[in-house]
């Protein structure tokens, strides 16, 4: 009996001790920056491997003429991932993407899952065009601590040109 409470006792320190590594601060801002490099790297297949099966999304887009709202679930995303990525490797440019105002929250409750709010700004600058796109996008989002890694569960996104 001493053992089995023991190995409890240790399997809960453990999801906790997890959690705050790969939930937390740090492993927030590694979540969003190995998906930006891999958007880099148009590796959109590895990016939807990041989502979870459950994702929902809402973003609304104020970068074009008109403001567009679009929500979904993970095939939603990943379509609008592999439009973006493709679209993006036809034209020769360089990214700068920041992130700033990163704050994370966790519930005793649920070791397993971590709120995070932040604020992207991202520089695209097209080659020999001397143009520079420039968006910022408040973002709030889930994510969830797996068998098979940390998963984006929720995304609620605002995008606009920055000046």
């Amino acid at each position: 009996m001493k053992k089995l409470v023991v190995l409890a006792l240790l399997a809960l320190i453990g999801v906790f001790v997890t959690g705050r590594i790969t939930l937390g601060e740090a492993g927030a801002h590694r979540f969003l920056m190995t998906s930006s490099k891999l958007t880099d790297e148009g590796k959109s297949d590895e990016i939807c491997a990041m989502i979870h099966e459950e994702l929902k999304f809402h973003v609304i887009d104020r970068t074009g003429p008109s403001t567009q709202e679009v929500d979904g679930g993970k095939q939603e995303l990943c379509a609008l991932t592999q439009t973006s990525i493709t679209a993006l490797q036809l034209v020769p440019h360089d990214k700068e993407t920041t992130i700033s105002k990163l704050a994370v929250t966790r519930d005793l409750m649920h070791p397993w899952t971590s709120q995070v709010t932040y604020t992207e700004d991202q520089d695209i600058t097209i080659r020999g065009a001397n143009m520079t796109v420039k968006t910022t996008s408040d973002a709030r989002i889930t994510l969830v601590q797996t068998l098979t890694g940390v998963k984006l569960l929720k995304l609620d996104a605002e995008i606009w040109q920055a000046e």
